[in-house]
């Protein structure tokens, strides 16, 4: 598992443990914030734990594959796509603009930048 799976795993892990929290039965809730309420109704913790499934299904789908003889990584998704001359090596794109959502987090990898 790469760095970069590893990095996402974790993250999804975090929201979908405190989305879990947050979507507990009505006596569960923890008492309201200023703003709280529109948070809780933009992103639902129904919601968020939908997007975290989503997430790690791309994330499974784009898990790096390794190359035989010391070659690179290599997406199994995006590899082999005939309009790309080369192999897309790891961390495709896909990867890094997953990540780039949690760039402000103190494990994540600058490396793993998409560039935009």
């Amino acid at each position: 598992m790469s760095d970069l799976v590893s990095f996402l795993t974790a993250r999804l892990d975090e929201d979908e443990k405190i989305a879990s929290v947050l979507a507990g039965d009505k006596w569960g809730w923890p008492q309201p914030q200023p703003g709280f309420a529109d948070h809780v109704a933009r992103h639902s913790p129904a919601r968020v734990l939908r997007e975290v499934e989503a997430k790690r299904a791309i994330v499974a789908l784009h898990e790096p594959l390794p190359s035989s003889y010391g070659e690179p990584s290599v997406c199994p998704s995006c590899w082999p796509q005939p309009w790309i001359g080369t192999h897309p090596l790891a961390p495709c794109p896909t990867m890094r603009n997953l990540a780039a959502v949690y760039s402000d987090h103190p494990d994540y990898d600058p490396e793993w930048s998409p560039g935009f």
